[in-house]
């Protein structure tokens, strides 16, 4: 039989791993923890946005709405309308030019696929 020291340790190994495993936003469908929305506009014409979480890196945030941009237009995409959230207020064209000034980073805008 275990000792009791012993499955205290496995025990706190577990839940460590959980939490490490929960932490940042994977790539996926809006959730509980962020993700990508899109919808059509017209044809070839999407709304998009891409929220991180808490502990989401903001490059993360970027490169997740260019990606699902690129799923959406095969052939390539123009931006037409770009914004890194901060109380609406961040506007861009450039994602290299969005900056996030407070946590659960967001960017969201207009692509016209190629």
């Amino acid at each position: 039989m275990p000792s009791h020291s012993s499955l205290q340790k496995a025990a706190l190994a577990l839940c460590c791993a959980s939490l490490l495993v929960g932490c940042d936003t994977v790539y996926q469908p809006m959730g509980w923890d962020g993700g990508y929305e899109d919808k059509p506009l017209s044809d070839k014409h999407y709304w998009l946005k891409y929220q991180g979480n808490s502990t989401t890196p903001d490059q993360w945030v970027k490169d997740s709405w260019q990606r699902r941009a690129g799923e959406l237009c095969v052939n390539g995409f123009s931006i037409i309308k770009l914004q890194g959230i901060e109380n609406n207020a961040q506007k861009a064209i450039d994602l290299n030019q969005v900056i996030f000034k407070k946590r659960n980073p967001i960017i969201e805008g207009e692509i016209k696929c190629q």
